[in-house]
């Protein structure tokens, strides 16, 4: 929390006129502040593999002090990556980096989950394995699919609807070559059931927007003949 609050601290300061900010902008708020928010995401990553128990407080998803933290240095990224968009390509690749480890984030929040309240036992490796995170993995990427490809079709972005379409596609290779040989009955039942309903929903509600085309100069008004 003390990195993260210096880091968001600084760039209160990015447009002050003042040394020693005029003097180094770039250690403040450059590659300085980049390499710092790099060690933030890889405390982000580190500490996701942990159950972060908040003893003696009680455990409530997201709620927690460790899941507030990650979730507050992914939101500052998400943050810098929408105030310079002028940057173009570079703010992409950003945006893409940071979805993936928003996505591995989101699989560690479901693993405590099922820690605390499913009653499996850490390390990572057990856990990962269990019924109940796999089926728990399996409704949490379809959601998320749904989210991402319902969002492209309201705002006619289509690199994120096939960035859920690449999910969803996961999602059907986890079903046969994981889900089906490792969960018992109950398990593909509900995994199965969840996925097709979803999937319903999806292919309802968020069809693949139209290419995006580009005029090459202003129509032109046709006379009518004389």
């Amino acid at each position: 929390a003390v990195p993260l609050a210096v880091m968001a601290g600084l760039l209160r300061f990015e447009g002050l006129r003042r040394w020693p900010f005029t003097a180094a902008a770039g250690a403040y708020f450059g590659w300085g502040w980049l390499w710092g928010y790099v060690y933030l995401l890889s405390w982000v990553l580190t500490t996701s593999l942990v159950p972060g128990d908040p003893a003696p407080l009680p455990y409530l998803v997201l709620l927690n002090p460790l899941e507030l933290v990650q979730a507050a240095v992914l939101l500052l990224g998400a943050w810098q990556v929408k105030r310079h968009p002028e940057l173009g390509q570079t703010m992409q690749g950003g945006a893409a980096t940071l979805g993936l480890i928003a996505f591995v984030w989101l699989n560690s929040v479901a693993a405590r989950a099922v820690h605390f309240y499913g009653g499996i036992d850490y390390p990572v490796e057990q856990l990962l394995t269990s019924d109940a995170f796999l089926t728990t993995a399996t409704i949490l990427w379809t959601s998320l699919a749904l989210v991402l490809m319902g969002y492209a079709t309201r705002r006619a972005v289509r690199g994120y609807w096939l960035a859920g379409a690449s999910l969803l596609g996961a999602v059907l290779v986890k079903l046969f070559f994981v889900d089906m040989p490792n969960l018992d009955l109950v398990g593909r039942i509900i995994s199965f059931t969840s996925v097709g309903v979803l999937m319903l929903i999806i292919g309802y509600f968020a069809p693949i927007p139209p290419r995006q085309t580009e005029e090459t100069g202003p129509k032109e008004k046709l006379e009518p003949a004389r």
